[in-house]
């Protein structure tokens, strides 16, 4: 199995990660699915890196982008901004005397002429508003502003990552030029910082009025804002769709993460109601739909802060610790023990660490993936499936075997300790929450298929709906 033989199934299955990666160009199969939530997002990602592999290249700010993409456009502005239109002319005026404006000598020579004498004092001229919001720089300042808003959302995001977005790298960080582009412009430069700019959108004719313009820069923002507006409407056509998608794929940096990604949307699949949620790293939902009955939601690498709840604390377990404790008070059982140690360690902690991230939790876990079913009318909790999916760096099938093993004992520890957010375990004979489970490999020919509740399902075959 190779990286890029699921990097084509990702990509063609949903190619909405948006997670830490890297961009993957000449992707040859693309079925973008058209039951993705959010979608204006997501094409507003992708929009502020269209062009990122040319960046660093130096394009010169004279040669124009028939077709602009945002990184190019930007890198070219500072050698740029010292041409923008300032001057507003106004219709033709005639004068004697003083003149207030530019000569127009071919249209003074006319209207001589027309009067039948040869009137010296007599000239066309044009007056000069020295203005700066002219419809070129308002299209121009409405595109910087609306970068700046949406890669700042980015910035912000990222910096609250341990990851950050590796394929936004050119816009991130303090010494990003880019990013100093746009904000000098925004706020730094006397023509367009003196714009203001609201949330209204720039009218379809005046954009078509400065696409003509004399220069590339105001042709380029009128087509990139044009651009800019219509992914913000989610306006964007099948062909266009698979276009930015396979031009932009993004795929996580290691083989393991991808295969995951691969099992969550190939589960996804299995649900003709589906719909895709992007994933860009705050949100863990991979997809979230409803049918006539039930709200099913599919996260990734999700704790979840809803039950079920993969979490027990210390104090959840006090009450059955000093029941033990009456009956053995020496405290020789292995789960006093193993109380104490974990106790201990937080306490130790706190005096050493300070109190920041510690959990002073008896158990946790986070499955790789988590699918829930709840009841449309109540929201009760219905059914839950949980999947660890394993990689293995080799296709030897003793250490695929030794890492499914790892998936069924993990699996195993949800089924029992999994709760309902009072403290009540799921899978205790007086729920009705229907548990099931499964680990995900890559191609293996184990001696069975399904244990119990469990199933082990290989790379190739075929998923059923779970629950």
């Amino acid at each position: 199995m190779e990286a890029n033989d699921l990097v084509d199934d990702v990509a063609a299955l949903a190619s909405t990660y948006l997670g830490t990666g890297v961009s993957v160009p000449g992707i040859k199969s693309l079925d973008p699915d058209k039951r993705i939530d959010q979608i204006e997002e997501l094409l507003l990602r992708y929009f502020v890196v269209t062009g990122i592999d040319e960046y660093g290249s130096d394009p010169s700010p004279s040669s124009e982008q028939r077709s602009p993409e945002v990184v190019p456009f930007v890198e070219k502005l500072p050698g740029r901004v010292q041409r923008l239109k300032h001057t507003t002319d106004r219709p033709l005026e005639l004068g004697r005397g003083t003149i207030r404006g530019h000569v127009d000598w071919p249209a003074t020579i006319e209207a001589r002429s027309r009067r039948g004498v040869n009137d010296d004092t007599l000239f066309a001229y044009r007056r000069v508003d020295e203005r700066v919001e002219t419809p070129e720089n308002r299209v121009l300042a409405t595109l910087i502003t609306r970068l700046h808003s949406k890669v700042g959302l980015f910035r912000e995001i990222t910096n609250q990552r341990e990851s950050p977005y590796s394929w936004l790298d050119p816009w991130l960080g303090a010494d990003s030029r880019l990013w100093r582009t746009v904000e000098r412009l925004r706020f730094q430069n006397p023509h367009l910082s003196e714009i203001d700019i609201d949330e209204q959108s720039i009218p379809t004719r005046t954009l078509e009025e400065v696409r003509t313009s004399r220069l590339p820069l105001y042709r380029e923002a009128a087509k990139l804002l044009e651009w800019y507006q219509r992914y913000s409407r989610g306006e964007c056509d099948e062909a266009e769709l698979r276009d930015l998608f396979n031009t932009l794929f993004v795929r996580p940096k290691e083989v393991s993460e991808l295969f995951e990604i691969y099992w969550a949307y190939k589960l996804v699949e299995t649900f003709e109601e589906r719909r895709l949620q992007p994933m860009t790293g705050s949100s863990n939902v991979v997809a979230q739909w409803d049918t006539n009955e039930a709200i099913y939601t599919l996260r990734y690498r999700s704790s979840s802060s809803d039950p079920p709840c993969f979490y027990i604390s210390l104090e959840d377990a006090e009450g059955e610790k000093s029941l033990l404790d009456q009956a053995i008070p020496d405290g020789t059982t292995f789960t006093q023990r193993y109380y104490a140690s974990i106790e201990r360690a937080a306490t130790m902690k706190e005096e050493l660490l300070g109190s920041s991230g510690v959990q002073r939790s008896l158990w946790s876990g986070e499955p790789d993936i988590l699918l829930t079913k709840r009841s449309l009318e109540s929201a009760g909790l219905q059914a839950v499936f949980l999947g660890e999916v394993k990689w293995a760096e080799s296709g030897r099938q003793k250490a695929i075997a030794s890492k499914a093993a790892e998936g069924i004992e993990e699996l195993c520890e949800y089924r029992e300790l999994l709760t309902d957010g009072n403290g009540s375990y799921l899978a205790s004979t007086n729920q009705s929450v229907q548990i099931e489970a499964a680990v995900f490999t890559r191609d293996f020919a184990p001696e069975g298929n399904r244990s119990r509740q469990t199933q082990l399902i290989t790379y190739g075959d075929d998923i059923k709906r779970p629950i």
